[in-house]
């Protein structure tokens, strides 16, 4: 698309943003994506993700070295990664179980990392949506060089979508309007 200085104007759509162009868009909060360890119980895991309305968090097994909660997940190697947690998690191994949420460690029912399903910041966002429905998952660790980047919702994938769709809009809009160029 041509704009008026006859320059491109480049046009982001689903087939083109990147897990990179999301994790932008969370902004710096996405590098404090929040977390707890193997050795936390789960009524503790359920309170952060209430008090954070989040859906799930990544579980990390840091062995006997002592963790600074405010650590930056940025800074955390993926081999620590001991999987993920999420309200299904909960749902299936805590409440439909009858087990206790005050006396059950995360680690006893969290998804374990061999279990877990990853992207890069490269990975086309269209990949990550396919990778989420044909796995039944609504959450996708990032992973870059090594290093965790992030945590992707299906709530972040979505509101890309919906942001993507407003600008089609109005550029429709705008042509129709004849002031399209």
């Amino acid at each position: 698309m041509s704009t008026d200085a006859g320059t491109e104007k480049k046009e982001n759509t689903i087939s083109t943003h990147k897990i990179a162009d999301l994790l932008n868009l969370k902004g710096p909060q996405v590098g404090n994506s929040f977390w707890c360890s193997t050795g936390d119980l789960v009524i503790d895991a359920v309170h952060m993700m209430v008090a954070n309305n989040v859906g799930a968090l990544l579980v990390f097994d840091f062995g006997e070295e002592a963790t600074d909660r405010k650590r930056k997940m940025a800074d955390i190697n993926y081999q620590a990664v001991a999987g993920i947690i999420s309200e299904r998690d909960y749902m299936k191994k805590i409440i439909v179980d009858g087990r206790s949420s005050q006396l059950t460690k995360v680690g006893e029912i969290m998804t374990r990392q061999t279990n877990l399903i990853t992207v890069t910041p490269e990975t086309p966002m269209i990949q990550a949506m396919e990778l989420m429905v044909e796995n039944h998952i609504r959450h996708i660790p990032v992973v870059d060089s090594g290093k965790m980047a992030g945590l992707v919702s299906i709530r972040d994938v979505v509101r890309i979508v919906v942001q993507d769709h407003r600008e089609e809009v109005d550029r429709l809009r705008e042509f129709i309007s004849g002031g399209y160029m």
